[in-house]
């Protein structure tokens, strides 16, 4: 497990750097790889999370989604964090939704709806949690739509 992890934050800090984005990749399946030979179900959701955002920073969009959308059915099967690697998953989702199109209705309602239930989770008595705030916003860019 340490292993898969050290893998991740490796590969999470070389993620912002596109001359070494490969090596990046190349940490993120070697943590996945390990993770499913082993069953660490948190492990393969942050690494195929890593995954999805180089997908998504290098404009594979289609290959984002795919793995967004299995990254989202990992999260709640994690054995830690499964309520952040689902916010998480649900976010970079609906981003690439709506950067794909503005009138993925059908798509992305039920996820911002999600997204907003668990924003709304994270709230207190203080204020906005930073992810009902932002689902707020989505929900507005959705009736802009």
């Amino acid at each position: 497990r340490d292993q898969g992890q050290v893998m991740c934050n490796l590969a999470e800090n070389l993620l912002p750097f596109p001359e070494i984005r490969e090596e990046s990749r190349k940490d993120y399946h070697l943590a996945r790889n390990l993770a499913q030979a082993h069953g660490l179900v948190a492990i393969e959701c942050n690494a195929t999370l890593g995954l999805g955002r180089i997908a998504m920073l290098e404009g594979e969009d289609e290959e984002a989604v795919e793995l967004f959308r299995h990254a989202l059915t990992l999260a709640p099967l994690s054995e830690d964090n499964a309520r952040g690697f689902e916010l998480n998953a649900l976010k970079m989702l609906i981003e690439l939704l709506f950067r794909k199109s503005q009138r993925a209705f059908d798509e992305v309602e039920p996820l911002i709806l999600r997204y907003r239930e668990m924003g709304e989770a994270e709230s207190t008595a203080e204020g906005l949690s930073f992810d009902q705030l932002h689902s707020l916003v989505y929900c507005a860019r959705l009736h802009e739509a």
